[in-house]
């Protein structure tokens, strides 16, 4: 019989997890790796009392896309065994403080980035919330690590079965989870997964590749309007009668998150952590693609009219138009510079959300399909 304490479940067995119950290895693994990814992307946050609140969003996105996941890891790590029953309950115990501290500071956490989104929160108020999160960023790691320990101390066969993603919260992961050839160019697989499920995992697949190839020539788009900023006036005076190449991408993103991301029938939705991430982000992605959308239309209007204002000066100069260009002039590449960066925002968001489509967040049936 278990015995049940306090919402904790210490189980029978000894050396391991009882196979008879329904926490299993991979459960307990996989838990243990889900609260990695999350402590990873807290670590690589470097906040700055100075950040606007469009940078804490972007900058949180990875680290609010992997709650949904790391709440189900400690939920998962609420049910445990070792190796007898005195151990397993002192085990029990311990982990369940630890996972109450990580649930009590990710309340805090939410609350503090609540605050910095808000674009009406005062700049001393924004110092002090900045503060909390530097600390609650510090202290969450913290218990992050003794959960860690608790579980390597506990069940030595999950740790060395995790051993990978426990490694892994001390290095910056690779930004590209999968080749890029697609499932068609891949030499023949053994055991292939067949009929409509093997059909959805080639679509995902290709879908993933697809989303991180716009993600790269977006990226090459804004940098080089932010190494040449008059690169994009260029770029605009060359399609006033047609679709800018940096607007008809930023449309085909859109396209691709509100048909394959945001539906009932998403590709993604037999991955629910995954799927959920999106959901949660969809409003917000919204945001910053019509800021994007709106800024580039608001400046290709503008410097149109600068140009033609500009010519007719050129052609008839009077007394006063030098310093009524001045001004123009100043108007238009402030314009320029808000144009650039909303631009540069939306990428940042989008790059951002695709984190979670890194090898690791990917439905089994996908990684076999793609990584054998």
């Amino acid at each position: 019989m278990a015995d049940r304490r306090d919402n904790v479940v210490a189980l029978p067995g000894r050396g391991g997890v009882d196979s008879g119950q329904p926490v299993r290895f991979e459960v307990l693994r996989a838990a243990a790796g889900q609260l990695d990814e999350l402590g990873c992307c807290l670590q690589q946050f470097s906040p700055r009392p100075s950040w606007s609140p469009r940078r804490w969003m972007i900058a949180s996105t990875p680290f609010r896309m992997r709650l949904a996941s790391a709440r189900k890891g400690l939920d998962d790590l609420a049910i445990i065994s070792s190796g007898n029953e005195q151990n397993a309950m002192r085990g029990a115990f311990e982990l369940n403080d630890a996972r109450h501290e990580v649930e009590r500071q990710l309340r805090d956490i939410g609350a503090c980035l609540y605050s910095l989104h808000d674009a009406d929160t005062s700049p001393a108020e924004r110092a002090r919330e900045t503060q909390k999160f530097t600390s609650g960023r510090f202290e969450l790691l913290k218990v992050l690590r003794e959960i860690r320990h608790l579980i390597t101390r506990e069940f030595p066969t999950v740790a060395d079965g995790s051993r990978g993603r426990f490694q892994s919260s001390h290095v910056l992961y690779r930004e590209h989870p999968i080749s890029r050839s697609g499932c068609e160019e891949m030499p023949p697989m053994g055991n292939p997964v067949s009929g409509v499920a093997g059909a959805q995992a080639d679509v995902r697949t290709k879908l993933n590749n697809g989303l991180w190839e716009i993600d790269e020539r977006l990226k090459a788009m804004v940098d080089m309007y932010q190494e040449v900023p008059s690169a994009i006036d260029s770029d605009v005076l060359r399609s006033i009668n047609c679709v800018m190449e940096v607007e008809a991408t930023i449309v085909k993103v859109y396209r691709i998150m509100k048909s394959c991301m945001y539906t009932e029938d998403s590709l993604f939705r037999v991955e629910s952590n995954v799927s959920e991430a999106f959901k949660e982000q969809q409003e917000e992605f919204v945001k910053f693609y019509k800021s994007a959308l709106y800024a580039l239309e608001a400046y290709k209007y503008i410097l149109q009219i600068y140009s033609i204002t500009e010519d007719k000066a050129r052609m008839r100069p009077q007394h006063g138009d030098l310093e009524r260009i001045r001004q123009d002039k100043h108007t238009q590449v402030e314009e320029r510079d808000g144009c650039i960066e909303a631009l540069s925002n939306f990428h940042a968001k989008f790059s951002a959300m695709l984190n979670i489509l890194r090898s690791g967040d990917l439905p089994r049936i996908w990684i076999r399909m793609c990584c054998r």
